[in-house]
């Protein structure tokens, strides 16, 4: 169940699901996908008090990116797993990306100029395999990758810090010298 499921609450479908019995006789689960965008003011609040009223049949799981936006009283009725990994296993796990990547862009037919591109969005972006594909979908427009999309990725990150700093002066500057870019 995605974000839909406040629409779902009203319309009574997940509370129907959570007040039957199971056919098997366990515990159901209720899967709410990117809880940390709930409004912590109305449907969090309300989330709590539902979780609290079956929670004897039913087993909620709140996935999240971030766990600060989800309220205190949540996290107390919910046990928190962060996915982390050992320093030893990144290795494996970018290679992995590195493959999956690959695979990506042959089945797109995307031509990659050099592997050396991907293992600096690797490098960069680990282990947000999402940013990462986001990425190659912007710059892969004419059907190829190349070191150009480096260069375009490094500037952007030139405007993000000037931004933050409230450098304007750089901003305007960042923006007369790309004027010409998408």
């Amino acid at each position: 169940i995605r974000m839909e499921y406040y629409a779902a609450i009203k319309n009574n479908q997940i509370m129907s699901f959570a007040s039957t019995v199971s056919l098997t006789g366990g515990r159901k689960i209720i899967l709410l996908d990117e809880a940390d965008y709930l409004n912590p003011t109305s449907t969090q609040p309300a989330l709590r008090g539902f979780i609290e009223g079956f929670s004897r049949n039913v087993g909620f799981i709140l996935t999240c990116n971030y766990k600060h936006r989800i309220l205190k009283e949540l996290h107390s009725r919910c046990p928190v797993v962060d996915f982390k990994f050992p320093k030893a296993e990144r290795p494996a796990l970018a290679m992995e990306f590195l493959k999956r990547l690959q695979f990506i862009l042959k089945s797109e037919k995307v031509v990659c100029e050099d592997d050396k591109i991907l293992v600096e969005l690797i490098s960069k972006h680990f282990p947000d395999m999402r940013s990462i594909i986001g990425i190659l979908q912007q710059n892969s427009g004419s059907g190829k990758i190349d070191v150009g999309m480096l260069a375009q990725e490094l500037k952007l990150s030139e405007l993000i810090k000037a931004l933050k700093a409230k450098d304007f002066q750089k901003v305007r500057k960042w923006v007369v010298d790309n004027s010409d870019q998408d």
